[in-house]
């Protein structure tokens, strides 16, 4: 499993972590914790994995639903890649062109910076 550390200075008044796409496991626990113990987030930065946990604000998910599966990788922290089936991705980057599309592809992933 990958650790880290995170630094906040004392000059910072937050950080923003909305836009990311949290896998709210048991690997992420302890960011949760971390959130409600410092009143230096902005935005309201939620989970998009696991199914029941979607939406729901990181700092507001109780520790017992931060849980792994037996067969889930240790360092999954992140949910897949979905990229639609008429288009190649590259972490946000979707590539549709010269595909003679007449509309927009299903399956467009919500945090794309590039279509």
């Amino acid at each position: 499993m990958m650790k880290f550390t995170l630094i906040i200075h004392a000059k910072h008044n937050g950080i923003n972590l909305l836009a990311n796409p949290f896998n709210c496991n048991c690997h992420l626990a302890w960011l949760s914790s971390w959130l409600r113990n410092r009143k230096i987030v902005t935005g309201n930065p939620r989970c998009q994995r696991p199914a029941f946990l979607k939406e729901i604000p990181l700092q507001d998910v109780a520790l017992p639903d931060f849980r792994c599966q037996e067969d889930q990788e240790e360092a999954s922290c992140t949910p897949p890649v979905q990229c639609p089936t008429e288009c190649t991705c590259l972490e946000t980057v979707v590539r549709c062109s010269n595909k003679h599309l007449r509309v927009l592809p299903k399956g467009i992933p919500r945090n794309v910076t590039e279509l």
